[in-house]
Formats: C-alpha cells, sequence, structure tokens
C-alpha cells in the first residue's frame, strides 16, 4: 500500500501543511497525490472526548510494508474534543452532543494520510432521563472503543493552523473528527 496525501476539492489548499505533516510522519519524501470523491462535512456533532488513537504504519521503516501497530495516548492537560460526521453512527449507542456548523473554507482542500486507523478509544457523552447531555461522573462509564472498517488515519490543519486528525474510509468520506489544543504531528509521530 502506497502512501500518499489526499486532495479535497472543496476548500483552500493546505497542500504545504499536508506534504509537511506525511514527510514529517513517516520520515520519507511522500509519493503521490488522489483525488478523493466526497467533501468535508458542512456540521459535525460532539459526541465524546478522545483518550487514544490506535493505528497500523510503517513509518520510519527502511522497507515499505514493515508494519507495526502504535497506539497514541492522549498527553495534553484537556482530553482531545471528538467529533463525528452527521451518518456517523455506533450499533446499540446513541451518540448525542451539540453540533456545529464547520465552513468549508476552515477546512483544508489537501491533507496528509498517516496509517491505517485500528481503533480509536473515547469516552462518549449521553442523555440523561431528563434530556440533558452529559459526560458519565464515573470515570469507567461511557468508555469506548470505537473500530471502523476500512479506515485510515490522516491529519491536516485548519485554514486558522489547528491540527486535527481525521478518521475516514477512502470511498465513503470521513466519519470521526479529533481536535486538541496541544495536538500535532511531529518526528515522533503523533503529539498532545
Amino acid at each position: 500500500m502506497r502512501r500518499r496525501i489526499i486532495e479535497n476539492p472543496t476548500a483552500f489548499s493546505g497542500r504545504d501543511d499536508a506534504i509537511h505533516i506525511r514527510e514529517t510522519f513517516q520520515d520519507k519524501e511522500f509519493e503521490r497525490e488522489i483525488h478523493i470523491p466526497w467533501n468535508w462535512p458542512t456540521s459535525l456533532r460532539c459526541i465524546g472526548e478522545g483518550y487514544a488513537v490506535m493505528y497500523r504504519s510503517d513509518k520510519w521503516k527502511k522497507r515499505r510494508g514493515e508494519f507495526e501497530d502504535y497506539k497514541h495516548v492522549c498527553e495534553s492537560k484537556k482530553p482531545w474534543k471528538l467529533y463525528a460526521a452527521p451518518s456517523f453512527h455506533v450499533d446499540g449507542v446513541e451518540l448525542v452532543g451539540e453540533t456545529k456548523d464547520v465552513p468549508a473554507s476552515e477546512m483544508p482542500k489537501n491533507f496528509a494520510e498517516l496509517a491505517n486507523c485500528l481503533g480509536v478509544q473515547c469516552r462518549l457523552y449521553r442523555r440523561e432521563r431528563g434530556g440533558r447531555i452529559v459526560m458519565p461522573r464515573d470515570e469507567d462509564a461511557g468508555f469506548y472503543e470505537i473500530q471502523i472498517k476500512r479506515a485510515k488515519l490522516a491529519a491536516g490543519r485548519t485554514r486558522h493552523g489547528h491540527t486535527f486528525l481525521c478518521v475516514y474510509v477512502e470511498d465513503e468520506g470521513p466519519k470521526l473528527f479529533i481536535f486538541g489544543t496541544e495536538l500535532d504531528v511531529e518526528k515522533d509521530g503523533i503529539t498532545g
């Protein structure tokens, strides 16, 4: 499988950021660009907090295809914010949370594919009996590991320079987004 940066046809370029992220993460030059058949969603639902992302990558390897599994645990003082695309669902779980508009002008036209995504560990909001949406008080409650078949992990930067992670399926589009105040992609991999 060849790694690449991906161009989204509806937003500001972000090409230099995508190339930098890709090359920094892999410690190799990027090989090619591809076009995708979807656009960024125009709204996202904040469904909880992200605590770890797991992926399979051949980053830093001299030979392509020497994959290793990695788990990046959130290092920042605040957990990441976990957002879901409007059509995303988890069987048997009600995904609740505040919906926010995402102007197409904020999201980059280009982003960097990082690795195959193995899963996201998170705590999800829940609805109380009165309808109020809350994070469960018990630290073990509401904790999930979300796995999506054929998912890829990507990274990009918004127009204002905020790094985000995106879990997507190539022919279906984005499923989950992770935003964090200290989130970035550096020489050591995902940070923050």
